[in-house]
């Protein structure tokens, strides 16, 4: 997980995987959130599931 320096509330997420002898993949995850620390938005390359704003009870 990277964090630039002041900008506390924006989150980045990196994958890099390379299986042996293939195509390396490259993946990567930004999340933003507010000054209450609420997710307020999900960039990248990963699907979300039709449940992921749910809350969990």
């Amino acid at each position: 997980m990277l964090v630039e320096a002041g900008y506390d509330n924006t989150w980045y997420f990196v994958q890099w995987f390379k299986p042996s002898h293939a195509t390396p993949k490259h993946k990567k995850l930004i999340l933003s959130f507010d000054d209450n620390d609420q997710l307020m938005d999900i960039k990248g390359d990963y699907q979300l599931g039709s449940l992921f704003f749910e809350p969990i009870l």
